[in-house]
Order: structure tokens, then C-alpha cells, then sequence
């Protein structure tokens, strides 16, 4: 069998890497000429028999399969030259599963994913089992099967992009979080964005579960359809099979049978979308054979995770958040939702075709002052003016300046929050390394006012 694999980035190059270590033939393309070719697919290249193209015009008919990067869009027009001349189309993800011998915990939705996954990782490591955290989290799970066996567990996130180009992949237990609008300039349409993201189930059966946001309609509704048993998890209603919030205490019920994690108070992350995280998190472990202890334990010590609503530090009074993973306006919806009033927001980054007239009016008074920056700023101070925000907006070239301007204005008890409502790529490589600079910023500002 020849494979090519689409992009050059890190599931690309750990697909790669996979492959040849199964003695595959492998080519490599990536459809950006002036593409610089990483150091990983050069030592490749010196040691095994693969071609590589950067923006070529290439003959594909040789090739029986093609394993795609998120970064690559299906429609492209090398995908459809491989899809006319018969080849499979498949992603890293669906790759790594047909390779892997464990058992996968797939979780997914537009928020929440990050903070999931990762709490998940961490009471199924603290439980005793082998875990491998990975996926869209950053680390590709191509590269996470080396050692791994039948007892294994991929604890994995996955994105609407990676779930596009899947067949066989089947999940020991599915999570879908939420849904709500995001990519839409790669998916066109909601109503393709919600099918790729219940893709994610597609392929279980009853021996498998599913759990789901049923505080969340369209969650709800697309759930309905999966032959998996059904675990709903809310913060409205008592559930027979599932996990809720009553009465401030945290409980996790199957078939009826209720066991309290732990109180909502002895909780350390910010806002009830977190709640509906650790409840998704702490039950998945639960179906895998998690003491309720162990699982009640990590809870109640693990934090936020790196760059969604991280507390970086304060200076004169004012606190500093980095809400980098904001990418999209309900992500930012959902921070400025979890914290208290007084808040100056730094927004604004890579357009994807956002409303942000409705984004300012989930404002709810919170929101003393607006920050912006990025490809989006004129946009976005447009459509929030309309949509009648009255507080003080400045228009900023850069991160710095939204940051000097916020600390310059924020009173004492004010928050300085990063979230920009926007994906990064305009200004940067990823959002972690526009949330780095953003921390860097304050850690300046923190020595200059020396308080």
C-alpha cells in the first residue's frame, strides 16, 4: 500500500513516522510551496525511500490511501484529485485507531474539550490505569501507541476536523460536551459542523456509552440518534443514568444508583461550564472502573488548565486572567459568564466569520471596557457599537498596547481578561503562544509597578 500524507505540521509528520515504522510507503506533501520542510521529515527522507512535494502539481494514482491533517480542508483540490483517482481519505486520528490496541475515550464539543480531556487524564492516571493523554489536546495519538497494549487507555480529544475523515474509529465511551457556532468558514454550515462532530459516536454500539450535555439541545437532540447507552450529564435536572448538581454537591448516578463526588465549593476551576466538564470527566472514569474516591480526589485538587481562564497574577488590585483558548464568541461568552463584574476585555484576532453584535449582548453589564486587536478589530468595535455596548473601546496594532491601555485604565477589584472571541492565526502560530506573550506582558507590568 502507498499512503500520502497531507501536511507537514505534528500529526503529519507522526503519521509519517507510524507508518514507516510499519515499513509502509510514505510521500509526503504539503500544499503551501513556500512551505520550509521540518528537520523531522528531512532525517526521514535520508533514511527511508519517501518522496516529499510542496505545492506541486503531483500525479496521485499511485496512491491507495491519504491521511489528512486537521489544518487541510477536505474540499481542497489535491484531496479531490485523490478522491477521483480512488484513494481512501482518512485522518490521523482514524490512522492511529486502526494501529492502536486500547481503548479510546473520545471527547468532543465547540468548549471544553482541553479542560476535559485533561481532568480526565488525570483521574484515570491517579486511578492506577495506563493512560495516554492525547489527540487535538497536542499531542497527535500516532505518537502515543509506542508500549501501549489492551489495557490501555487513549484518553482523547477530538476535533470536527479530525472527525470528518474517519470510518472505523469507535470509542470505548464518546463525550460530547456542547455545540454551539465555530468554523464555520471551514464547514459552511451548522448544520455540517454538528454533523461532524457527531461523527464522534457513529460507529458505537450498546456496548459502548456515550455521554452528553443534556442541558444542551442540540447536544440532546443529536445524542438521540446513537445506538451507544446513553449517560446525560446536567446541571438542571436529577438524572437515572448520568451526572448533576443538586443541592451544591456534585453526583454521579447509573441505573439509578447516586454517589456523591464532592461539593461544588471544593472545586478550584471557575464557572458552571466547568461543572458540566468535571461531571463528564469524573463519569467516564466511573464507567471505566474508577473508585469514586480516587476520582472525588483529583477533583478537588486539579486546576485550570494553561491558557482558559488561568489566573496569571495582579498588579495594583487588578486581576490578570489569560483566557487565550477563547477562539470563539461562546468560549468568550462562557468566561466572562464565569467571572465577576469589572472587567476589562482584550479581544479580537483571525476572522472566522463570528457575530459579534451578539456577543456584546451577553456582555450583561460585566464588561467595563473593550480592548481590540487583530484582523477582526474593526469588525468587531463595528458590530458591538451597533449591538449598543456603552462602554470605552480602544482599537489597538498589538496585544501590548490592549495590555498597557488596560492596566492603565482598570481600577482596584477590576479584571484584566484575555479572551478574544477569535482564533489566533492572524497574529500568531497557535493561541498558546499569543496566551504566552499575554502572560509575559504581565510579568512585566507586575515588575513595574513592584506591587
Amino acid at each position: 500500500m502507498s499512503t500520502i500524507i497531507l501536511g507537514f505540521g505534528k500529526s503529519g509528520i507522526s503519521a509519517m513516522r507510524l507508518l514507516l515504522g510499519k515499513g509502509q510507503d510514505v510521500t509526503m506533501y504539503d500544499t503551501r510551496k513556500d512551505i520550509e520542510v521540518p528537520d523531522d521529515i528531512s532525517k526521514a527522507k535520508s533514511k527511508y525511500d519517501i518522496k516529499v512535494y510542496a505545492g506541486e502539481d503531483i500525479d496521485v494514482s499511485a496512491h491507495d490511501l491519504a491521511v489528512i491533517s486537521p489544518g487541510v480542508d477536505p474540499e481542497t483540490e489535491i484531496v479531490r484529485k485523490l478522491k477521483d483517482a480512488g484513494a481512501e481519505i482518512i485522518s490521523e486520528l482514524e490512522l492511529a485507531y486502526r494501529y492502536a490496541k486500547g481503548k479510546f475515550i473520545a471527547i468532543t464539543g465547540t468548549n471544553g474539550k482541553t479542560t476535559t480531556t485533561t481532568l480526565a487524564g488525570e483521574i484515570f492516571k491517579n486511578a492506577g490505569f495506563d493512560v495516554r493523554i492525547c489527540g487535538n489536546i497536542g499531542r497527535p495519538v500516532s505518537e502515543s501507541l509506542e508500549n501501549s497494549n489492551e489495557d490501555t487507555y487513549f484518553v482523547t480529544e477530538v476535533s470536527s476536523f479530525q472527525l470528518e475523515a474517519i470510518s472505523k474509529f469507535k470509542p470505548f465511551i464518546s463525550i460530547i460536551l456542547n455545540i454551539t457556532e465555530d468554523h464555520l468558514d471551514r464547514h459552511k454550515t451548522m448544520e455540517n459542523y454538528i454533523a461532524a462532530k457527531c461523527r464522534v459516536f457513529e460507529n458505537q454500539d450498546e456496548r459502548d456509552s456515550l455521554i452528553y450535555n443534556a442541558d444542551d439541545e442540540g447536544v440532546a437532540k443529536c445524542a438521540h440518534g446513537s445506538q451507544a447507552l446513553k449517560y446525560a450529564i446536567s446541571l438542571k435536572n436529577p438524572q437515572k443514568n448520568g451526572a448533576y448538581l443538586k443541592d451544591g454537591k456534585l453526583i454521579l448516578a447509573i441505573d439509578g444508583r447516586t454517589q456523591v463526588l464532592c461539593d461544588a465549593k471544593d472545586v478550584n476551576l471557575f464557572g458552571e461550564h466547568n461543572i458540566q466538564n468535571i461531571l463528564a470527566a469524573s463519569l467516564a472514569a466511573l464507567l471505566a472502573g474508577a473508585s469514586i474516591d480516587s476520582i472525588g480526589n483529583t477533583v478537588k485538587k486539579f486546576k485550570a488548565v494553561e491558557h482558559r481562564l488561568e489566573y496569571v497574577d495582579t498588579a495594583c488590585g487588578v486581576k490578570y486572567i489569560n483566557d487565550s483558548k477563547g477562539t470563539n464568541v461562546d468560549a468568550s461568552t462562557i468566561a466572562i459568564k464565569a467571572l465577576p463584574g469589572g472587567i476589562h476585555l482584550i479581544a479580537g484576532g483571525y476572522d472566522k466569520g463570528a457575530d459579534f453584535s451578539e456577543f456584546a449582548r451577553g456582555f450583561d453589564g460585566k464588561v467595563k471596557a473593550l480592548y481590540l486587536f487583530g484582523a477582526t478589530k474593526e469588525r468587531f468595535e463595528k458590530e458591538v457599537k451597533h449591538a449598543g455596548f456603552e462602554g470605552r473601546i480602544s482599537v489597538c496594532n498589538t496585544l501590548r498596547e490592549c495590555v498597557e491601555k488596560a492596566s492603565s485604565s482598570a481600577a482596584s477589584g477590576d479584571i484584566v481578561l484575555l479572551s478574544p472571541a477569535s482564533a489566533s492565526w492572524d497574529m500568531y502560530k497557535s493561541f498558546e503562544e499569543r496566551g504566552d506573550e499575554f502572560k509575559e506582558l504581565v510579568v512585566e507590568l507586575k515588575e513595574r509597578v513592584k506591587i
